[in-house]
């Protein structure tokens, strides 16, 4: 029989840090090659934070790593400002990075992914729906905001459009940010459908793109863009005035902030959006068979096996049933 004792005073693990820029070089590489270009983007806004952070510490401590300083990292997320989410999204994003290091071997026999905090410093806030006044005022922000005089009208036809198809359809950012002119359908009466190609990957489901609704409030304001966006249908949506390629997620979260800010109107970001949709169409359609379809427009995975293997609705069942927070914020605004 072999008796091991306990080691009281271990020797300290330390990883050689100074070519941790080039296994996070790899390991995104690693992610293009088996994930959608809208996650390795998230990814790498994600993991800037460890390498900016690094960068200013690595050298002072002569690109030594020790568990320590990932407690570090987490207090300087939290010097950042950043939400809640967004810093428990980038020690997620760090945890998985090491995992994939230490199972290339790169960092052997050290998986440094043991040392990331499990949650961010602090608590999460309290999430609540935007109400359809403050709605009302961000989309009238949108419109009435002040740029330069060659830029203002592009701008404010696109903020619009932007933020009528967050609130109007209860999309992902990611998702929105990646659709093209040619993914939206447009009805005689402006209502219609977004072609969301760019739907987050949900295991277990073979087809990762879906249909959404969206109503003629929302669709008003996609319509006057596309008026003037006049583009082919390969074009993106929401293009950049600065070089004219598509915002990215990252670009429609600035401009929402900008939006809210100039409005006085607080959000946590644009999944707020989503929140404030999905509450509002479970409180006007309640019952579990409208449930299930806001599960399909908002792109949620169905729950049971009856709603998941025989429960075969589409887009028509959605369509026939739906509403949004836009109405009512088109009320107030009178459009």
């Amino acid at each position: 029989m072999t008796v091991i004792s306990i080691d009281l005073s271990p020797d300290e693990e330390i990883l050689d840090g100074l070519h941790l820029s080039v296994i996070i070089e790899r390991w995104l590489d690693d992610c293009a090659r088996r994930l959608p270009p809208a996650s390795v983007t998230a990814y790498q806004v994600k993991i800037r934070h460890f390498l900016d952070w690094w960068a200013t510490v690595g050298p002072s401590q002569g690109w030594q790593l020790r568990e320590a300083d990932l407690s570090a990292y987490n207090r300087w997320l939290t010097g950042l400002g950043l939400a809640y989410s967004t810093r428990k999204k980038a020690l997620g994003v760090l945890r998985s990075m090491f995992h994939w290091a230490a199972r290339r071997r790169y960092t052997q026999p050290l998986n440094c992914a043991y040392w990331v905090p499990a949650a961010p410093e602090g608590s999460d806030r309290l999430h609540l729906p935007i109400g359809i006044t403050h709605l009302a005022a961000l989309m009238r922000t949108a419109g009435e905001m002040e740029f330069r005089a060659d830029e203002r009208h592009f701008l404010r036809m696109r903020n619009s459009a932007l933020l009528a198809t967050l609130i109007g359809t209860g999309a992902r950012r990611s998702e929105v940010a990646a659709l093209t002119v040619g993914d939206v359908t447009l009805r005689t009466d402006n209502s219609g459908d977004l072609h969301i190609r760019s739907a987050k990957k949900v295991r277990g489901r073979t087809v990762h793109q879906r249909l959404a609704c969206f109503d003629r409030y929302t669709g008003c304001y996609l319509a006057r863009w596309l008026a003037l966006r006049r583009r082919d249908a390969d074009a993106p949506l929401w293009p950049s005035v600065i070089n004219g390629n598509s915002l990215t997620g990252q670009g429609v979260y600035k401009v929402l902030r900008t939006i809210a800010a100039a409005a006085r109107v607080e959000i946590g970001g644009a999944h707020d959006f989503r929140r404030t949709f999905t509450t509002y169409f479970a409180d006007k359609r309640p019952g579990e068979g409208h449930y299930h379809l806001l599960q399909l427009q908002i792109g949620h995975k169905p729950q049971g096996i009856t709603h998941q293997l025989y429960d075969l609705r589409t887009i028509d069942s959605i369509r026939a049933v739906f509403c949004s927070p836009m109405e009512e914020v088109a009320r107030l605004l009178r459009v």
